[in-house]
């Protein structure tokens, strides 16, 4: 059953269990054939933390962003999620509303999403 709450679970602590969650997004990543670029049989530790995060924000549903959260947390979600996902304007503009209001609880996420866009392609520009 799919469970819609809108709490944050809180960061994991253990190295292990963070390992597992960590191959667990991999696999299910590798599934959706989101590695077609990397070369076959490649290693869990060739994969930044930054492309886990980005692609299991893309491609996976809520029980994976779920885990993803209990991974690396909130504030590192979010990061990825303005420096990656945000800038990329039209093309994930309904995704970005979902996870500024669901996620992040946004209040204004149209203008919030507009105003971070602006702001870091004008960063990205100097």
């Amino acid at each position: 059953m799919l469970n819609l709450s809108r709490q944050i679970p809180p960061k994991i602590r253990s190295v292990a269990e963070k390992s597992a969650r960590r191959h667990f997004l991999i696999d299910k990543l590798k599934e959706e054939k989101c590695f077609w670029s990397y070369a076959p049989g490649f290693a869990d530790s060739d994969v930044p933390d930054e492309i886990i995060i980005e692609k299991t924000l893309v491609y996976l549903d809520l029980d994976e962003i779920k885990v993803l959260f209990e991974l690396y947390g909130k504030q590192m979600v979010k990061h990825v999620w303005l420096e990656r996902l945000v800038p990329q304007g039209d093309y994930l503009y309904s995704l970005n509303r979902f996870f500024a209001w669901f996620y992040f609880r946004v209040k204004k996420p149209d203008m919030y999403i507009k105003s971070m866009e602006t702001r870091i392609l004008n960063r990205r520009m100097k």
